[in-house]
């Protein structure tokens, strides 16, 4: 057998246990496992497209699951998705970005004053603090990035509140609110999230680390790269002190000390290749903290709308990848609120009334469940819990250069086996030469594919349906003779 070793486009096709496509597999720490599809979590569409949506946690630990679309804030409440500002003079660019300051929940669009909702209605922020299109809170700031005062628009430019005072946006050295900008480098910030006590702003070329030094000057800043960055705020995810973000040299990690590519190079060309380079800005990244996975989702190159319909998953244990396809438009946790007994008969007449979308396992039967979740393109949330989606994975090339051999049979070991697979054969003569098509094996029985087939070089595609996890693939070979 020989263990898989995850999603690695573009590398030797005859790297032993090499898979060179792959379609809704994620990398496990075993092998790859079906993705899952998503779960209707029971809530109404939104009104219109989702510009950005966030999981908020206030001091009492109580959730506020927040989405914004051009003219609304929206949250989550009591199974319905309930306004919480209306008015606002947003379009499909002005995306928008939330932050928690303690118990004020915090928005920013560019477009609108920054605005604030203690526990249900949103306002203007106190302090006439700058339109801005980032907002994070670190080190008892509430700090806002790529901003127009209303006299200056300065996309290099930042500004942070008093210290902890979150209505305070005077530039003042007593109460310390002070604002300033990065020039070293050219470009607007495109993204800045906390890094422990420091600030880490990107732009599309360079990263800065931004640390709290106090009066007068406040905030110091140390130019870290000039030669990465990122796409956008939701292109970069923090995971236990550790940012990995997607920008225009590939997926990078960084902790402090450098900027760390992830994956091969071949893997930052192939998504180069994929990604549509129109719509960057609309890359969006999610951590599942239960599974160690990181997702990217990306507006691929079949995508004319910019909207993302792909993604690229990494293991954070494995260091290996994975790909899925999803059409998301804003991607976040969610926490279920508990389905009892007595609300059954409220939401279904009869039990023929329950929706198909909605198994018997499903997370609503879980009160206080945290996973992901993610808008789709319906403007409906789902969670990541439904039935597996239909999924495969095509091998690298095994065989000789000198040598014709009769493949046989292909058994892959699945620790989960799905409910059907079958398999697509390739081959060709000379490693350059193109693939031609080989037969279809429609059955997988006793854990096998049997075929005969010959040639020099032998490639697989193994399509399942199911639940299944694949850990590695064993290939038996007859020789022919050489020529």
């Amino acid at each position: 057998m020989i263990p898989i070793t995850g999603f690695s486009p573009g590398v030797d096709p005859t790297t032993a246990g090499v898979i060179i496509d792959c379609a809704n597999m994620l990398p496990t720490i075993k092998g790859m496992m079906a993705a899952l599809s998503g779960e209707d979590l029971g809530l109404a569409a939104l009104a219109a497209d989702c510009l950005g949506a966030a999981f908020l946690k206030k001091n009492d630990e109580t959730i506020r699951i927040l989405a914004g679309t051009a003219s609304n804030i929206y949250e989550a409440s009591s199974g319905t998705w309930t306004s919480r500002g209306s008015g606002y003079t947003g379009s499909a660019f002005s995306k928008w970005r939330f932050a928690q300051f303690g118990d004020v929940s915090i928005a920013v669009n560019l477009a609108d004053a920054p605005q604030s909702s203690g526990s249900t209605t949103f306002a203007a922020l106190t302090g006439s603090p700058p339109k801005a299109a980032i907002v994070e809170t670190v080190a008892g700031f509430v700090m806002l990035f790529d901003y127009n005062d209303g006299v200056n628009v300065f996309h290099d430019g930042w500004w942070c509140s008093g210290l902890y005072d979150h209505t305070t946006w005077t530039p003042s050295v007593s109460t310390q609110a002070a604002n300033g900008r990065l020039l070293e480098t050219q470009g607007k910030i495109t993204a800045a999230r906390a890094l422990g006590s420091s600030i880490i702003v990107y732009k599309d070329k360079s990263i800065y680390l931004g640390q709290y030094v106090g009066p007068p000057i406040i905030w110091a800043w140390q130019l870290i790269a000039i030669d990465s960055g990122a796409f956008s705020q939701e292109a970069v995810v923090s995971v236990s002190g550790v940012h990995y973000y997607m920008g225009r040299n590939g997926l990078f990690m960084y902790d402090g000390s450098r900027p760390v590519p992830l994956g091969a190079v071949e893997l930052r060309e192939w998504l180069k290749a994929n990604l549509n380079q129109d719509y960057v800005a609309n890359v969006k990244a999610a951590y599942d903290s239960k599974k160690s996975l990181i997702y990217w989702f990306y507006p691929s190159i079949n995508s004319s709308s910019g909207a993302c319909d792909e993604g690229i998953v990494y293991n954070t244990i494995t260091g290996k990848f994975g790909r899925i396809t999803l059409n998301v438009q804003a991607i976040l946790d969610y926490q279920t609120a508990s389905l009892t007994w007595l609300q059954l008969g409220s939401l279904f007449a009869t039990w023929g009334g329950w929706p198909s979308t909605v198994s018997w396992t499903s997370a609503l039967f879980y009160g206080s469940l945290v996973g992901l979740s993610f808008i789709s393109s319906d403007k409906k949330i789902y969670s990541m819990t439904g039935p597996a989606l239909n999924s495969n994975v095509t091998t690298g090339d095994f065989g000789d250069d000198a040598q014709y051999s009769t493949l046989k049979r292909v058994r892959p070991r699945f620790i989960e086996a799905p409910d059907s697979a079958s398999l697509n054969h390739y081959f060709k003569a000379n490693e350059g030469d193109s693939l031609q098509t080989g037969v279809m094996v429609a059955v997988f029985n006793d854990g096998k594919f049997d075929l005969l087939k010959s040639a020099r070089f032998h490639r697989v595609k193994i399509n399942n349906v199911g639940n299944c996890e694949l850990s590695a693939l064993d290939y038996e070979l007859k020789p022919n003779g050489t020529r």
